[in-house]
């Protein structure tokens, strides 16, 4: 799997304290996100993800979606805190093509989710929206110290909501650049072992080597380092993914030709930083 990841706007109506995109009043343009849909194609790429900021405020989301479904059979995917994600717009999209959504939710419970996500219930409402639209969806749930224990919760809640699954994400700064809720060694096992425990269902994205480690799996590189990810900004520039927008190019072959060269420019951004550990033989 080849996967586009574009951020069709930079608007969000939430403040999340773990969010690391900086909120802006702009979004891609139509005409912007058709080239970006028409280079990733022709590049091989076979799944997009359309996500923001929050692009439940996208101007021109169904007319995106309509386009790539137009232009082939790729995955379509929308990850969304689910703002204005309601059953009829769900169904509206699913129509344009969606194929599903990922909705981000760290904890079942408000006063854990409100550690790191604002709204809980936006979260919740969407996914019994996709359930009634019979949209696939999958939950998007960011480890953290303080809402491990709530695993258990997200992982009985996505089944009564029929999600396909779970999708574990890293813990990375926030826009401020810092980093709250690091999971414990401890703790860190211990939910490797609960995720083992559900036979797939919960999955861990490739760039968590510290998970993956923990469960036993050896990975090298993420999918950005070896060519199956890419990150369009709203400008239509590409990065690696995005959490390194500081590193832009003008198209995807321009990006991987200078593969070591900006692998080298991530290394040097991150030693500046503070508390952000990273294993430069991985990533």
């Amino acid at each position: 799997m080849k996967c586009s990841v574009i951020q069709v706007t930079k608007r969000c109506p939430l403040d999340c304290p773990q969010c690391y995109m900086v909120k802006e009043d702009a979004e891609m343009t139509e005409a912007v996100a058709r080239k970006v849909v028409d280079q990733c194609l022709a590049d091989g790429f076979n799944t997009f993800q359309l996500t923001g900021g929050e692009p439940g405020t996208y101007s021109c989301l169904s007319e995106i979606i309509s386009y790539i479904r137009c232009k082939s059979d790729a995955q379509i995917i929308l990850a969304t805190s689910g703002y204005n994600m309601t059953k009829q717009r769900l169904e509206n999209l699913k129509k344009c093509g969606l194929n599903a959504i990922f909705v981000s939710l760290n904890g079942y419970y408000s006063a854990v989710n409100s550690n790191s996500r604002d709204s809980a219930e936006l979260a919740k409402a969407a996914l019994i929206a996709a359930k009634s639209a019979h949209l696939a969806s999958y939950i998007n749930w960011v480890a953290r110290e303080d809402n491990c224990k709530d695993f258990d919760d997200i992982f009985v809640y996505a089944r009564a909501c029929a999600c396909k699954g779970i999708c574990v994400l890293k813990n990375f700064p926030n826009y401020k650049g810092e980093v709250k809720g690091t999971l414990s060694e401890k703790n860190l096992q211990k939910l490797a072992n609960r995720i083992l425990e559900t036979n797939g269902y919960a999955k861990v994205e490739t760039c968590y080597m510290e998970m993956l480690k923990a469960m036993g799996e050896s990975k090298d590189l993420c999918d950005a380092r070896n060519g199956n990810c890419v990150f369009a900004n709203v400008d239509g520039s590409y990065s690696p993914c995005s959490k390194k927008t500081y590193i832009k190019y003008q198209n995807i072959t321009e990006l991987y030709d200078n593969n070591n060269r900006w692998m080298d420019q991530l290394c040097q951004q991150e030693v500046k930083g503070t508390d952000f550990q990273i294993d430069f033989s991985i990533c």
